[in-house]
């Protein structure tokens, strides 16, 4: 699965505060989160990205 452009300018966008979840976690290394761990942080992650690209998209034409 490939990424559009806004998708990637999003990612980039979210990364420093997904990255600050990790440091406020006080976890760098994905593999030893616990289950409940990881799921706070994909959710962390997709809200940041969807966050982001509404951003983008935001002065659109909506047709």
């Amino acid at each position: 699965m490939k990424a559009n452009i806004d998708e990637q300018r999003a990612i980039a966008a979210a990364s420093p505060a997904i990255g600050a979840f990790l440091e406020d976690l006080g976890k760098s290394d994905l593999a030893v989160l616990t289950s409940e761990e990881w799921l706070a942080f994909l959710t962390h992650a997709y809200v940041s990205v969807c966050a982001e690209v509404s951003k983008i998209w935001e002065n659109e034409v909506p047709f």
